[in-house]
């Protein structure tokens, strides 16, 4: 198990696509953090919400093809 670096270790790291794009990402369960792109660090992230909005996506979770923990 990978844990977050933004939640101090409290959720888990999971490998996901957008589904509507294809997009690869990293989501933490619990703080809902987002990176995109292999390199996962606490600074370069993203909030889940934030960045489906950016993208025209309203779906939250449902919108991710979960692989299961990095």
């Amino acid at each position: 198990m990978t844990a977050c670096p933004r939640c101090e270790g409290q959720g888990r790291l999971l490998k996901a696509t957008i589904v509507a794009t294809r997009e690869d990402v990293i989501v933490c369960d619990e703080c809902e953090a987002l990176w995109v792109g292999p390199k996962v660090e606490s600074g370069n992230f993203v909030d889940l919400m934030t960045y489906l909005r950016s993208i025209r996506i309203d779906n939250g979770w449902s919108a991710l093809d979960v692989h299961g923990e990095l």
